[in-house]
């Protein structure tokens, strides 16, 4: 066999980001079709809720967006960031996920006045939150508590912290690994919602660090830039 050429390494990287795209977008697909499996299945008892149908709603319009950001990143256009509204957006999620959520875990959310929108692309964004909050529920396998807190210390800066009670550790994310191990106990997969929590993270030169919180539990903290005043 041939010794690789400048080209073909070329070739196999641009395989391997397309693979890991592809791979990330069916993981977050997956979750929205979660959402909205779960949402049919109540409707079916409960066909007049209309606050299933606007969840249903809401999570095919995410995955939709989700389709729209690969396709323009495969024609090799990059989403073009705006001010999103951060407070908004942990609530949409929450909104879609409260249902897939065990009522042995409990919601906080912890929220300063006044925070600035935030410079992102609003579907990575929900991307980032929905991952964080999927994971941290997972590790609280016998219940606990999940906290989500906005806040701005500064005017250089909007901090989104979401802790859990859990025993999954420390996420390996905080390393920069593309693929972190996971962290749900018993499970042994890649932790791919972990590798798109980064990755997102990256594109928005955001700051991300995971650390274990004194008592049991983990702590991840994305600091994200303000929308230029």
């Amino acid at each position: 066999m041939g010794k690789m050429t400048d080209h073909d390494e070329l070739l196999d990287d641009s395989f391997r980001l397309l693979g890991r795209m592809t791979a990330g977008v069916a993981h977050d697909l997956n979750n929205y079709l979660t959402v909205l499996r779960v949402s049919i299945d109540l409707l079916e008892q409960r066909g007049s809720d209309r606050l299933l149908w606007e969840r249903a709603r809401e999570a095919i319009e995410s995955a939709i967006d989700l389709n729209r950001n690969l396709l323009e990143y495969a024609r090799g256009a990059k989403p073009e960031p705006r001010a999103v509204d951060l407070s908004a957006l942990v609530q949409r999620v929450l909104g879609l996920v409260q249902r897939l959520i065990t009522p042995s875990i409990v919601v906080v959310v912890d929220e300063a006045g006044d925070l600035p929108p935030v410079r992102g692309v609003a579907p990575e964004l929900e991307q980032l939150v929905l991952n964080l909050i999927l994971n941290a529920c997972d590790a609280m396998t016998r219940g606990g508590e999940l906290r989500l807190r906005l806040r701005a210390p500064g005017p250089s800066a909007v901090v989104l912290d979401v802790m859990d009670t859990g025993c999954g550790g420390v996420r390996a994310i905080a390393s920069g690994e593309a693929h972190a191990p996971s962290t749900k106990p018993g499970r042994h997969g890649r932790g791919l919602g972990l590798g798109i929590v980064r990755a997102v993270a990256d594109r928005h030169r955001a700051v991300l660090k995971v650390n274990a919180r004194e008592g049991g539990g983990t702590i991840a903290t994305v600091i994200l830039e303000p929308w230029p005043a």
